[in-house]
């Protein structure tokens, strides 16, 4: 008689659905904003290239005002500014949190130099927010482009 109540609270199950779900939801949520989180770091990632890409591009090709074409390729200063800035911005990426580098290849040809390619490297650092576990991830790429002659 006296133990009655015990049994009736181990067959009891009006509280199973709430305990399960404190234990289910938490991990649901977990996988669900992980996901989040890395399809916008792949989003960033591309975006990164494609933004390399064309600055290589740009950067490797000839500047041609006019009918007058030199072989003097376009500036780090002007290739960030009218082409990695736009693709960042319309990514929404804030163009100041990126770092750009751009570098070239030249061969001397007399006392001229000949820009032979040009290498661009990005970086993004992409902060997650989750104290603890990963604060920041830096996102790098890298593009190389040859001059066409």
């Amino acid at each position: 008689m006296k133990f009655r109540w015990i049994k009736r609270l181990f067959k009891e199950t009006a509280g199973q659905e709430i305990a399960e779900a404190a234990f289910v939801l938490p991990i649901l949520f977990l996988i669900v904003f992980g996901i989040l989180w890395f399809a916008r770091a792949f989003s960033i990632y591309s975006t990164l290239n494609r933004a390399a890409n064309a600055a290589a591009v740009a950067g490797a090709s000839s500047t041609c005002a006019g009918t007058a074409c030199s072989n003097v390729p376009m500036t780090q200063a002007a290739v960030k500014t009218n082409i990695v800035d736009p693709i960042l911005v319309a990514a929404h990426l804030d163009p100041t949190q990126v770092t750009f580098s751009m570098s070239q290849n030249s061969n001397l040809n007399g006392t001229t130099p000949i820009a032979l390619g040009t290498i661009v490297d990005l970086s993004y650092r992409f902060k997650f927010g989750v104290y603890g576990v990963l604060n920041d991830l830096n996102i790098k790429a890298e593009a190389r482009a040859l001059q066409e002659n």
